[in-house]
């Protein structure tokens, strides 16, 4: 008994459809598929041209699959001095606060049983973490201005333009 054996990648099978429906046009009136595609109502040239379409497919999804793992390599090798810079923060929060590490939860730090800092690991995590203690130092910095400017402790940045 012979047993056939399809090929699973796209383009093999693009490439035995169109052998398939070349031998069928060959054939014309006396194809012996002729029967069973009309039985089943298949066009074989829609096949052979909706394989050709699924090739296309596959070369672009080759193609931006490549692409996207060097994308990714290159927004990891700009992320991670970022990523450094805001580990050397953290662990400069955590020295500021170190008799109460809890505060560190404000800047949205995970902080374990043992106040031991556990850093996201995924780019996602990591991103939203940066940018959690971007929006952070930036209300304060703001508050400390408007205590300062209150106090009487520096000009207030009105006055500077001003003056």
């Amino acid at each position: 008994m012979v047993r056939n054996i399809l090929a699973e990648d796209v383009a093999s099978q693009q490439n035995l459809a169109t052998k398939v429906n070349n031998q069928h046009v060959a054939d014309a009136t006396n194809s012996v598929l002729s029967p069973f595609l009309t039985q089943n109502n298949i066009n074989l040239s829609k096949i052979v041209l909706a394989a050709s379409t699924a090739v296309t497919h596959e070369e672009s999804r080759k193609l931006l699959t490549g692409s996207s793992e060097t994308q990714r390599k290159l927004r990891d090798n700009i992320f991670t001095p970022i990523f450094a810079h805001l580990q050397s923060f953290v662990q400069f929060l955590k020295k500021l606060y170190k008799t109460n590490t809890i505060e560190l939860t404000a800047w949205g730090i995970t902080i374990d049983t043992n106040g031991k800092i556990t850093y996201p690991t995924s780019f996602e995590d990591k991103a939203k973490l940066v940018e959690t203690l971007k929006k952070k130092t930036y209300q304060l910095s703001v508050k400390a201005t408007e205590t300062f400017t209150s106090q009487g402790l520096i000009n207030s940045p009105c006055a500077l333009a001003k003056g």
